[in-house]
C-alpha cells in the first residue's frame, strides 16, 4: 500500500528492480493462497485525495502490467484496464515453484467468463492444471469475502506434470454456502471424497476447453446448459442455417453508454424539443421495456459544445436493434430490443447497418432461449446482475443475413408477437416465449432440436440466479 508520503516510481527501471527484489524473495513457494483485490482501475485509488498519488497508482499498475508483458510475452495485456486481479494472478504464478507449485485463489466468478480475463485464464490454463472451481448458486451467499457484493469463485490448480495434458477440471456447484464451522468442514469432507450431496452438484470440463480460455462450466448451475452454450460459441452446434457472428456482415456493436454519460445529461420535460436532443432507451428494470418493440425512455442532450453535432454523432451509432449491456437476471424481460428509428442506448447497446427486417429477426432470436443462453454465457461483475461489454456482444452466433427464409419467418414471428407484454424471467417462460422458441427451431436450428431447446428452456428458467432464489428440491 503507498503511504501518502511515498515517492512515486518516475521510470520502468525503478518498477522493474522493485519488482523483481519482491518476487525473488519469495519465487519457488510451494503454495500460494491468496484473495487478491478485485477493485476497477476506475477505482484504483479512491483514497488518496491528491490527483497526482491517483493517477501515479494507476501508472504504476500499467508499468507492471509493462514489465510482466516484457518478460513473459504471453502475459502481454494480462491487467487490462478493468480490473486489478489478473495482475495478482500474473505475480502469483511467477511465485509458485515451477515444479509442484499449487494455488489456490479466491477469484470473482466473472473470471471464469469475462473477456478481459481471457489471457489470465489460458495462462493458468496452460501452466498449471485447473483442479476444482468452486462457486456458489445461493443468490443470498454468492462470496466468501467480506465487505462485497459481488459473486466469487475457489480456484484450485497445481502444476502441470510431465506429459500431462487431458485431465479434466471438476466444477462444484453449491446450492448454499456454509454458514459455520461444521457446515465448512462438512463440505470440504465431501470435495475431498469426491461425493455429491443434496446442497452439492458436480460437473466436469474438458481440458481442450480450459486450455483454449473456456471456463464457462463455472457459471451454470445445469450441465445440459453449459455444454449447449459451449457448442454454440465454438460453432460445433449442428443447426439448420449457418450462424454467424453478431459483429460480421459489416455490422459493428457500440457500447455508447460511457460515451453518454461522459458527454451528455438527461434533459427536463420542457427541454424535449430543444435543438439537438434526442431520445435513447435507458432502463432495463421490470417497468420497462416489456414488450421486444422498445420504446425510447428518456431524452439526453450535450452538456457541452454544439448540441446539434453532438446528436449527429451519436445518431451514425444507432441501430435499430438494441442488445442488453446488463441486467438483474430475476427482474428483466428481454435480452434485445427492435427500435422502429435507430437510436442509442445507456445500458442498452445498439447494434448498427442491420436493416429493419434482420433486426426484427435478431431481435427473436436473441430473446429466444438460445439467444439468452450466449449472451448469458459472457456474463461479468456478478452472476445475478451482470454487465456485458461490446466485444462479446460482437461475438454472440446469429443466423446469417443471407438465410432469406429464416430472416422472413422470424420477422414475422416479431411482428406476430411485438405487441404483446413479457413476463420477468423469474416468472418463468410464458406462450410468446415459447412461440419465440418455435420459430428459432423450425427456422434456424432444425426440428431435431424442439427436445432439446424445450429442456433447456425448463433449466434456464429454474436457474437459481433467474429465479432468485435458492433451487427446489425436486431440481437439485
Amino acid at each position: 500500500m503507498l503511504p501518502n508520503e511515498a515517492p512515486l516510481a518516475e521510470n520502468i527501471g525503478e518498477e522493474l528492480q522493485e519488482t523483481t527484489d519482491a518476487t525473488l524473495a519469495v519465487q519457488g513457494t510451494r503454495l500460494v493462497i491468496m484473495n487478491p483485490p478485485f477493485s476497477s482501475r476506475e477505482k484504483m485509488g479512491q483514497k488518496f485525495k491528491e490527483g497526482r498519488l491517483k493517477a501515479g497508482l494507476r501508472k504504476r499498475v500499467d508499468t507492471l502490467d509493462s514489465i510482466l508483458g516484457m518478460r513473459d510475452p504471453q502475459m502481454n495485456g494480462i491487467a487490462g484496464k478493468n480490473s486489478t486481479q489478473p495482475l495478482f494472478v500474473a505475480i502469483a504464478e511467477h511465485i509458485a515453484d515451477q515444479k509442484e507449485g499449487m494455488l489456490a485463489m479466491v477469484a470473482p466468478s466473472a473470471m471464469l467468463t469475462a473477456t478481459e480475463a481471457e489471457i489470465a485464464r489460458k495462462v493458468l490454463s496452460e501452466r498449471f492444471h485447473i483442479e476444482t472451481i468452486v462457486t456458489s448458486f445461493d443468490p443470498g451467499a454468492s462470496n466468501v469475502s467480506v465487505d462485497t457484493n459481488i459473486n466469487e469463485s475457489l480456484v484450485l490448480c497445481r502444476r502441470r506434470q510431465a506429459g500431462e495434458v487431458g485431465t479434466p477440471t471438476r466444477f462444484v456447484q453449491l446450492d448454499s454456502m456454509p454458514h459455520n464451522e461444521e457446515a465448512a468442514r462438512m463440505l470440504a469432507n465431501s470435495l475431498r471424497n469426491g461425493s455429491v450431496s443434496r446442497r452439492l452438484a458436480v460437473g466436469w470440463w474438458p481440458a481442450e476447453r480450459m486450455r483454449v480460455g473456456d471456463w464457462s462450466r463455472g457459471i451454470w448451475y445445469s450441465d445440459k446448459i453449459a455444454e449447449f452454450g459451449w457448442e454454440m460459441k465454438s460453432g460445433r452446434a449442428k443447426t439448420k442455417i449457418a450462424l454467424v457472428r453478431l459483429a460480421s456482415e459489416g455490422r459493428k456493436i457500440h457500447a455508447t453508454g460511457q460515451q453518454l454519460r461522459g458527454r451528455c445529461r438527461q434533459t427536463a420535460e420542457t427541454e424535449e424539443g430543444s435543438l439537438g436532443a434526442f431520445e435513447i432507451f435507458k432502463s432495463k428494470s421490470e417497468y420497462a421495456q416489456q414488450r421486444i418493440e422498445g420504446v425510447p425512455d428518456e431524452i439526453w442532450i450535450a452538456k457541452q459544445g454544439n448540441p446539434i453535432l453532438t446528436e449527429r454523432h451519436f445518431k451514425r451509432m444507432g441501430g435499430h436493434l438494441l442488445v442488453s449491456a446488463g441486467q438483474r437476471m430475476e427482474s428483466g424481460r428481454l435480452s434485445a430490443l427492435y427500435s422502429k428509428q435507430q437510436r442509442v442506448g445507456n445500458g442498452w447497446m445498439p447494434v448498427s447497418d442491420t436493416g429493419r427486417e434482420y433486426a426484427k429477426a435478431l431481435a427473436v432470436w436473441l430473446n429466444s432461449t438460445p439467444g439468452r443462453i450466449a449472451i448469458m454465457g459472457g456474463r461479468g461483475r456478478t452472476l445475478g446482475f451482470p454487465n456485458y461489454s461490446a466485444k462479446h456482444a460482437a461475438s454472440l452466433p446469429v443466423p446469417s443475413k443471407s438465410a432469406i427464409a429464416a430472416i422472413e419467418g422470424l420477422a414475422a414471428t416479431y411482428e406476430r408477437t411485438k405487441h404483446e407484454q413479457i413476463g420477468q424471467f423469474r416468472e418463468g417462460s410464458g406462450k410468446v416465449r415459447i412461440a419465440w422458441d418455435d420459430a428459432v427451431v423450425e427456422h434456424v436450428l432444425g426440428v431435431a432440436w424442439k427436445g432439446r431447446i424445450c429442456a433447456l428452456r425448463k433449466d434456464l428458467d429454474m436457474d437459481p440466479y433467474v429465479r432468485g432464489t435458492e433451487l427446489p428440491e425436486a431440481f437439485a
